[in-house]
């Protein structure tokens, strides 16, 4: 029975998963069965895996990221992930990959509360306007021209 060790489950090709017939395989059934060797029997404990993790070519590696081979260069060129003899270890390079997008995209919640500052100060400026605790500069620009231009007019 073909089976794929991936560091979650082994996932049997021949056995239907949810009700469909994955003999075929799908796509990221047919990726990791490409990236990871099928030497070692599946195991369901990682502390019962062999220390050496499984190293894979830089496309399969492009492929289970769902990436560019030019972008797995980029990261190996920043240091973010590393080549360990004849290729990448996956789970590695899967991890650091993922550190890596966490640390350069800021968190969406910084920005949010950025907005959400922006809109209540807004809110208060109209209030005070509202209330006529402040005061549209140009209107008193406009006011204090006319009642300059002529002194007898009613302000």
């Amino acid at each position: 029975m073909p089976a794929i060790a991936c560091a979650e489950t082994a996932v049997f090709l021949d056995q239907p998963a949810n009700g469909f017939d994955v003999s075929q395989g799908t796509d990221l059934h047919r990726i990791r069965e490409r990236a990871i060797s099928n030497d070692r029997p599946p195991v369901a404990n990682p502390a019962l895996r062999s220390s050496k993790p499984a190293t894979v070519s830089i496309s399969a590696l492009a492929l289970y990221l769902d990436c560019s081979r030019t972008y797995i260069g980029k990261l190996e060129a920043e240091g973010v992930i590393q080549r360990q003899g004849d290729g990448f270890a996956l789970d590695r390079s899967r991890v650091a990959n993922l550190r890596y997008l966490r640390r350069e995209r800021p968190p969406v919640v910084a920005h949010d509360a950025a907005h959400a500052k922006a809109k209540t100060d807004l809110l208060q400026i109209r209030i005070m306007e509202k209330h006529r605790i402040l005061v549209r500069r140009d209107a008193v620009d406009e006011l204090m021209t006319r009642s300059l231009a002529s002194p007898d007019a009613p302000v």
